[in-house]
């Protein structure tokens, strides 16, 4: 979703810096994400919510539609695999994420995707949407 090289020299920027850069790419995927959604189109947004400030742009932006929020889960050791073996991920950065990246968070519904097909999940949780949960999590996140 980033444009190449966004985060290039992140670590060397100013704290201001980051958080417009932060601010502004949160704009505009939620603001296509919103697009989408009012032409009628059904949207998955596959991110990371890394820092409070994301947390509260998510919950702002899209308050108005009713999103379910998905909590993804999976073994640190498998992660690490699966980065490997598609070669074009930092190999560990998701287990390095694994004991904080759920804090904090509000979810619809949690998967676990260790031992299972992308398809499995999939249906898990078109299955779920079948029985027409009411989405809360965003609002939970808000409060």
């Amino acid at each position: 979703m980033e444009p190449p090289a966004y985060w290039d020299r992140w670590d060397t920027r100013e704290k201001p810096t980051i958080d417009l850069m932060l601010d502004a790419l949160c704009g505009a995927v939620h603001a296509a994400v919103d697009a989408y959604a009012k032409h009628g189109q059904e949207v998955v947004l596959d991110t990371v919510i890394t820092n409070p400030r994301a947390r509260q742009l998510l919950a702002e932006d899209l308050a108005h539609l009713p999103v379910y929020l998905i909590g993804v889960r999976c073994d640190p050791a498998e992660t690490v695999r699966r980065e490997a073996a598609r070669g074009n991920r930092a190999v560990g950065l998701a287990a390095s994420q694994f004991d904080w990246i759920h804090k904090r968070m509000q979810y619809d519904i949690e998967v676990d995707t260790t031992g299972k097909s992308p398809e499995k999940v999939a249906a898990d949780i078109s299955h779920w949407l079948t029985t027409g949960p009411v989405p809360t999590a965003l609002q939970r996140l808000r409060a």
